[in-house]
């Protein structure tokens, strides 16, 4: 750590009185300064190495270093007798200023970089030590994060307990702050003493099929209620999913990245222009499009901040020759999906666009598949705290526009809100689309909105341009599908010809491949496929006779 310097010790001394801490602590903890005096500390693995550094700007905002890993916050090394007695337990929190806050009352500390986060590096930091983890009160996320913490240091540390701050104050800071060093010391010590050791759910229990079950009941006078909270007020609900359904081609991705840009910037919302929020984190899942040529140009076009946008791409493997490999991931990799959003500072978001794209193994027209991949996500959003945003496609044929979206009724049951995109083929401007209320189990109010695709010009993405007024069309007159016609819809094989060109345009693709795609993805016939292949002249070949068919660009 480089030296503190009088300038640096000043400013240091002036971040310590702002957040309630000691600033021989802070410099203890790997504390300094960027070139603009904000507070920047490091995060180290269980070894004491640095492995990234975060930042803590003037408006409370906070952001890791790309590039860098999330790691633990501790005064390192920590001191070998740290944890040694049940009555001087390692103190687990959340954050630098908690973590600054523990170690001022004389404990020793470590800070977790989120309420789920940073478990794997702790276990071996903690293996045979005493700890206690102080939780957060912050809507149900602090207790979820303090109880999967607990449970995975279970039977690794000596002992496990789990408490939390008095209601009235939100993390141990606020705490110390309100009621001083020598009044929380007393009482936290107290709760130590009287918080029994942890132990995790029940294993055993009813056994169903050869495994052990357990109920979980929950005492509904246990249960807080708590007011509906809202990313885009009535619009996508925060702590849920929210589904956007509509035919492929009619401006869902744009939709998303609109959304994306939004959320990054904090830039206000189309029904209510001028009224700005706090910017908050994204990360998109995506298939639909190239992150280089498509995806950043289309963000960059919409005003994103995008150091506030992460991109899951792959999952990274170790091969068998031990070397890493990335590979594919879908929706059952909910580890994977809750590591990224660990790596993306102040998350907020997470869009999904399509679903189908990353069924794995699963099917979308069952029901029991589409509720246990729904189910984890709709837990992820619920514990921390976030919205999670679903893009389907739409089935052909005829029934309720709400009944149209591809896959089972458990896609549309698990969302708490579905809206519908389409075209407005009533107005002359063939640029204008709909986004109409499918569902709703939150807002009352059933009207939509009217936005434009302004086309791309001068080497410009095309972006979205919002009608402030919103409007009342009944979905199912503009989305609940016709009686198909006999022959190809002109429309439907121009854009099967587009998504073969793109498709093949990087090279050659076995042909199960490429239809079992089209039809699950892109909603895109066999018949209307062949078509298509006809009109472009795509060439189907075996590379081994006996072996599988595959296509390319003439």
């Amino acid at each position: 750590m480089a030296p503190v310097t009088n300038a640096t010790a000043t400013i240091l001394a002036a971040w310590a009185e702002r957040l309630g801490v000691s600033d021989e602590t802070l410099q203890c903890l790997g504390c300094t300064l960027d070139g603009a005096g904000n507070l920047r500390w490091p995060e180290r693995d269980a070894d004491g190495a640095i492995i990234g550094y975060s930042t803590r700007f003037d408006d409370g905002s906070k952001k890791a270093d790309a590039g860098g890993k999330r790691g633990l916050c501790y005064c390192s090394p920590l001191h070998p007798y740290a944890g040694t007695s049940p009555d001087q337990p390692i103190i687990l929190v959340e954050g630098l200023s908690d973590t600054a806050a523990a170690t001022d009352l004389g404990f020793d500390a470590i800070g977790r970089p989120s309420a789920t986060g940073g478990n794997a590096l702790l276990a071996p930091l903690v293996k045979d030590r005493h700890v206690c983890i102080l939780g957060e009160n912050d809507s149900g996320a602090g207790k979820a994060g303090a109880e999967k913490c607990a449970n995975e240091l279970h039977g690794q540390a000596a002992s496990v307990r789990v408490l939390f701050p008095p209601a009235e104050h939100k993390d141990l800071r606020a705490w110390v702050a309100a009621a001083g060093l020598d009044v929380v010391r007393r009482h936290l010590a107290t709760l130590i003493d009287d918080s029994p050791l942890w132990k995790p759910p029940e294993q055993t229990g009813v056994s169903m099929n050869g495994k052990a079950r357990a109920p979980v009941i929950r005492r509904l006078a246990d249960v807080a209620p708590e007011a509906i909270e809202w990313l885009w007020p009535g619009v996508i609900v925060t702590r849920g999913i929210t589904g956007i359904v509509g035919e492929p081609g009619e401006g869902k991705s744009l939709f998303s990245v609109d959304l994306a840009a939004r959320v990054s910037t904090g830039a206000g919302w189309p029904d209510a222009p001028g009224r700005y929020f706090a910017p908050r984190g994204v990360l998109l899942i995506t298939a639909e499009d190239a992150l280089a040529s498509v995806v950043r140009p289309r963000l960059d076009a919409a005003g994103a901040d995008c150091s506030r946008i992460n991109a899951l791409d792959a999952v990274k493997v170790r091969g068998e020759d031990g070397k890493p490999v990335e590979m594919a991931f879908d929706l059952t990799d909910i580890d994977v999906i809750e590591a990224a959003a660990d790596r993306t500072d102040d998350l907020g978001l997470i869009i999904i666009d399509p679903w189908t794209a990353f069924l794995g193994k699963a099917k979308s027209n069952d029901v029991g598949d589409t509720r246990a991949l729904m189910r984890p996500l709709h837990r992820l959003a619920e514990q921390r705290n976030i919205s999670i945003v679903i893009v389907s496609h739409l089935r052909k044929g005829e029934g309720r526009a709400l009944h149209r979206a591809v896959g089972s009724i458990g896609f549309v049951a698990a969302a708490r809100l579905a809206w519908g995109i389409t075209r407005d083929r009533e107005h002359p401007d063939v640029f204008r689309r709909l986004m109409l209320p499918l569902k709703s189990n939150y807002s009352p109010d059933s009207r939509g909105f009217a936005y434009r695709i302004a086309p791309p010009t001068n080497g410009q993405h095309p972006r979205l341009e919002w009608e402030v007024d919103r409007i009342d069309v009944p979905a199912d007159d503009l989305m609940s599908g016709a009686a198909a016609k006999p022959g190809p819809d002109p429309d439907e094989q121009d854009r099967a010809c587009e998504w073969l060109r793109t498709a093949l345009s990087s090279g050659p693709r076995k042909a199960a491949d490429a239809l079992e795609e089209a039809r699950e993805v892109e909603c895109i016939s066999h018949q209307t496929l062949k078509r298509a292949r006809k009109t472009i002249g795509v060439q189907a070949y075996r590379p081994e006779n006996p072996g599988p068919w595959w296509w390319r660009l003439p």
